[in-house]
């Protein structure tokens, strides 16, 4: 594995060379200096909508977007801010800029309401398809709502979180879902930390990490805290 320090050492040669490269050739291959106004606009619309596509595609595909690519991209960007502050060009440097913060702005308002948008995208796209597959299978004869895996997150050895889609058809877990509150519910055999509603009468139920249908600490008796 490569170290940060050869990392580091690696990045500082790269942006010396740009350096040097910019001051030789600024006074033959300058630009013009123009606000690029449809830059900011493009960098928005372009990473929320990878943002959004990786929310969808995989539980922990957005990791990768936050963690590799956008510190890619915001090396690129300020790279090109330098170049552009070295030609003595401020409209570019501004479009840059607004570039920029257009980019971390939707980037970190997106991945802090991932786990709202991914269910909600992900139940609007495909409702009917995980609907038919969940009333194919047997009613549980335990009491128990009727539900399937519908989504899993995580990485070893940290853990996984699963959440459950649940059919419940006389709406009890409406009052749960609309106070947002952790607990015991009647239909779930264990203390869960989340419910939401997808539709009436179906919910996605959060457990906690490591926890599943089948597998809740023994004696648990009271609501946790996450």
């Amino acid at each position: 594995m490569i170290d940060v320090v050869t990392i580091f050492t690696s990045a500082v040669a790269l942006v010396s060379a740009i350096i040097l490269i910019v001051f030789r050739n600024r006074s033959e291959s300058a630009p013009p200096d123009r606000l690029i106004w449809w830059l900011p606009l493009a960098a928005v619309i372009t990473a929320g909508g990878v943002l959004l596509v990786l929310m969808v595609n995989g539980p922990n595909d957005p990791v990768l977007f936050i963690v590799l690519i956008a510190p890619i991209v915001c090396f690129i960007g300020l790279l090109c801010l330098l170049v552009a502050a070295i030609w003595k060009r401020p409209r570019l440097c501004l479009s840059l800029l607004l570039a920029l913060v257009g980019f971390v702005a939707i980037s970190w308002s997106l991945e802090r309401n991932e786990e709202t948008l991914r269910p909600l995208i992900r139940w609007h796209l495909w409702s009917r398809q995980y609907k038919a597959e969940l009333m194919t299978q047997p009613d549980p004869t335990n009491g128990d709502l009727k539900h399937m895996e519908w989504d899993a997150r995580g990485f070893v050895p940290s853990g996984f979180t699963v959440t459950y889609l649940v059919f419940d058809p006389s709406d009890s877990l409406a009052t749960a879902a609309k106070a947002r509150s952790q607990g015991r519910f009647a239909g779930i055999p264990c203390v869960v930390p989340r419910i939401f509603r997808l539709e009436n009468q179906w919910y996605g139920v959060k457990f906690y990490t490591d926890e599943d249908w089948q597998n809740c600490p023994v004696g648990e008796s009271q609501v946790r805290r996450d």
